[in-house]
């Protein structure tokens, strides 16, 4: 089993969710498959704005196999989109947070890879990945500088298209 020290993570991956029974395994699967090949600290959190399907229980199921890797914030209400994404940020105990959508699949070697590329520029504001949704027909592309990583949000908001 991985388990890691709380008090050292370096990575945070937050996914703000609202009923996302239909996607959040394969979320899920998508991760945790990642971390058994890297060494640096991971967490998994998940700020659920008071579902209404089973996110709960599935998240549950996932949270007794990993206890040490996923935790769970349920908010009494659902207090909308933007302040759970604040909420998965401001729960998060990781120097770095990635923010992660419940219906995307984190494709092979994207955690190491991203860690790799903290450990190269340290101190780094934002990276910005390419992504597709599962329950969108949509990719969003990022080119902003090398590895798609800004040094501060003055160059992300110029950069920006």
């Amino acid at each position: 089993m991985i388990t890691i020290d709380k008090s050292k993570v370096k990575l945070s991956v937050g996914i703000p969710s609202y009923n996302g029974a239909e996607y959040i395994r394969d979320a899920l699967d998508s991760i945790l498959s990642q971390l058994s090949e890297i060494d640096e600290k991971v967490e998994i959190l998940i700020s659920d704005n008071a579902s209404t399907d089973k996110t709960f229980q599935i998240v549950r199921e996932y949270q007794n196999k990993y206890p040490e890797l996923i935790s769970y914030h349920r908010n009494e209400t659902n207090l909308g989109p933007d302040r759970n994404i604040d909420l998965a940020v401001r729960r998060s105990k990781g120097e770095y947070v990635w923010l992660f959508s419940n219906d995307d699949k984190m494709l092979g070697g994207a955690v190491k890879k991203v860690l790799n590329v903290l450990k190269a520029n340290s101190g780094m504001a934002a990276i910005f990945i390419n992504w597709r949704s599962a329950s969108l027909d949509f990719k969003q592309e990022y080119k902003i500088g090398k590895y798609g990583i800004t040094a501060n949000n003055d160059i992300f908001f110029k950069n920006r298209r």
